[in-house]
């Protein structure tokens, strides 16, 4: 059943909304297979067949010991990651009101520690709402090389003004091995309403990246929305090359729009809440459909790359769908294009919205999300499809993960902010939501 609630309650003396879901699987110490699942604003860790062997802890309990914010504050947006190539657990949450990014990265596979721990300035003067990461490794171990934690910001405050969004990356190799490192972080200023939102960072599944090859970061674009300076919808791409022995060498640049295969609109609510309804039994819900929804997964197939996207749509009438998208490249870094994408909102009448999307190593592609309707008490599914299916289908039709037993009735119309798809790297195949 996973973390819940009543865990928040009895942990750390009060309930939040929204939960902010979300895991990974990968190793302990012993080599068993574990799942972790991070929730504002407790963690805990299961065995594959769903016991807590560990936990629930505090949100914060990785920087006890470590002082400053990260050890006082239990803020949320947390994000925990399996870095398979360094066999290491990542995890990180902020102190949103001082700017503060905390991160801990396991010593070895354990996840329950001990740590590197660190609080990156990443907002200096300003609040550091949304944080989204990623682990990006081209197998590299040199100063020039791209090897980094990847991230992305919605800044309120600071050096980028009343609002704008960020991009930027943190020193693994450093951080693998609790050495100081150096962080880099490129600021979207809003012009003329364009402000880049929803950008997310790209999370690496699989084979490493082609020696040095940048970090792209992606961004759904409703030209009829998202006041961008483009005319048409798709998908931007900024890439981000960093210099390590000098941060000042490094890049940030956008890309050619990587155009929808047909257009898509977000027009939900106000974009952000007031866009699910009606729920039976409960209040109006958020969908954030302003966002691009965690995980960008990139993944390389030894002559192209691959990154799958969603973001929540307008199916028609205002009922939630989600488009999805696959882009590639030939070289990992460049020349992306698209390969195939769709809109999954089947004609029941049902909303379908906070996604999350992964492909394995066969190209096999599982998206999941939330769903619900007026006779519908929310509820997870997740849709899937193969290689061999026609271009821009879900043709493994819809499984039910759990139907919902109630509705939320006074939560702010909050349900959550996003969720996570993984792909087991036990196998490279097997998908957990």
């Amino acid at each position: 059943p996973g973390l819940s609630e009543q865990d928040n309650r009895d942990t750390v003396g009060f309930s939040v909304v929204p939960p902010d879901t979300n895991g990974d699987i990968g190793f302990d110490a012993a080599g068993a297979r574990v799942y972790v699942q991070y929730i504002n604003s407790v963690w805990g860790v299961f065995d594959v067949t769903g016991n807590l062997i560990a936990g629930p802890f505090a949100g914060n309990s990785f920087w006890t010991g470590f002082g400053g914010f990260c050890e006082t504050n239990n803020d949320g947006d947390p994000v925990v990651l399996y870095d398979d190539h360094a066999g290491q657990w990542f995890f990180s949450q902020f102190s949103v009101l001082e700017g503060v990014q905390c991160v801990a990265v396991s010593t070895s596979s354990n996840p329950l520690g001990p740590y590197h721990r660190y609080a990156f300035l990443v907002t200096p003067g300003g609040n550091n709402d949304y944080p989204k990461l990623g682990v990006w490794d081209d197998g590299t171990t040199s100063s020039v090389g791209q090897s980094a934690y990847t991230f992305t910001l919605r800044d309120f405050g600071g050096a980028g003004g009343s609002f704008s969004v960020s991009a930027g990356v943190m020193e693994r190799d450093a951080m693998l091995v609790g050495a100081p490192a150096q962080f880099i972080k490129f600021i979207n200023p809003c012009t003329a309403g364009d402000c880049v939102e929803g950008q997310l960072p790209p999370h690496m599944d699989g084979p490493q990246a082609p020696a040095d090859t940048c970090p792209t970061f992606w961004t759904a674009v409703d030209s009829a929305y998202d006041d961008s300076p483009h005319a048409n919808d798709g998908y931007r791409n900024h890439t981000l090359c960093v210099d390590w022995s000098n941060t000042n060498n490094s890049t940030y640049t956008e890309g050619p729009l990587v155009v929808a295969g047909s257009n898509f609109d977000r027009f939900l609510g106000n974009g952000f809440s007031d866009c699910i309804s009606p729920v039976q039994g409960g209040e109006v819900l958020d969908c954030l459909a302003a966002f691009t929804m965690f995980r960008a997964q990139y993944r390389w197939f030894g002559d192209n790359a691959r990154v799958v996207l969603n973001t929540t749509v307008d199916a028609g009438g205002d009922r939630a769908g989600i488009r999805w998208a696959e882009v590639r490249s030939a070289d990992g870094d460049s020349g992306w294009f698209l390969q195939q994408d769709g809109t999954y909102a089947p004609d029941d009448g049902l909303e379908r919205w906070m996604g999350s999307i992964a492909q394995d190593q066969d190209g096999n592609i599982a998206l999941g999300y939330s769903v619900t309707g007026a006779d519908l008490f929310p509820s997870v599914r997740y849709t899937t499809r193969t290689p061999g299916d026609p271009p821009g289908t879900m043709a493994g039709g819809e499984v039910s993960c759990h139907e919902g037993t109630g509705a939320q009735t006074a939560s702010s119309n909050r349900w959550g902010d996003y969720s996570s798809m993984s792909v087991d790297p036990s196998d490279d195949c097997t998908f957990w939501y």
